[in-house]
């Protein structure tokens, strides 16, 4: 499913290396210390980037960045149905991730009102509102709280598709059986 042979990305002051990434699972987390080059792979990953060296995976995929700003006075409600609109998301898969990270009581809250943890779930929405093969998430974990993380956890376990998490927090996976690659 994923696999990563001669990477580099040069910055000004850092090289990021990564090679013999060759993997079949369904769950990949990207681990190292912070510079370590676990955001710059799912830049690289995203095309975002450019870089030298091979990554191959196949399928769409969709990638949630690690940082996000929102539009302050919009509710969540109507950000995450534009954002519906504009893609290929079904009004049943938007509901089933509202229910599962429990925000219908948020819905109507604007975003300034929002906790970083609530925004955080929005943006997890944001990002697996459509069906995609892979997901590439960016410290998914910021800002949740200990439930919010399991029911992530239970999201991924439920889904068919694959994930590549870059993380701090990889014990929150282990239940996953996820594939853990030191960067």
């Amino acid at each position: 499913m994923l696999k990563i042979k001669g990477f580099k990305k040069t910055y000004k002051e850092a090289v990021i290396t990564v090679d013999g990434v060759d993997t079949q699972a369904r769950v990949v987390l990207l681990v190292g210390e912070n510079g370590s080059g676990k955001s710059t792979i799912l830049k690289a990953m995203a095309g975002l980037i450019r870089f030298d060296g091979e990554i191959e995976f196949k399928g769409s995929f969709m990638y949630a960045e690690e940082l996000i700003n929102y539009p302050e006075y919009l509710t969540a409600r109507q950000y995450l149905t534009l954002l519906r609109r504009l893609g290929n998301a079904s009004k049943i898969r938007l509901q089933w991730l509202i229910d599962a990270f429990m925000l219908k009581t948020h819905l109507d809250k604007p975003f300034k009102a929002l906790s970083k943890g609530m925004k955080q779930k929005i943006h997890l929405i944001q990002a697996m509102m459509e069906i995609r093969d892979f997901y590439l998430l960016d410290e998914p974990l910021s800002g949740l709280d200990e439930t919010a993380q399991q029911q992530l956890v239970k999201l991924i376990a439920k889904s068919d598709e694959a994930f590549v998490i870059a993380t701090h927090q990889t014990d929150v996976f282990d239940v996953l059986g996820a594939k853990k690659v030191a960067l």
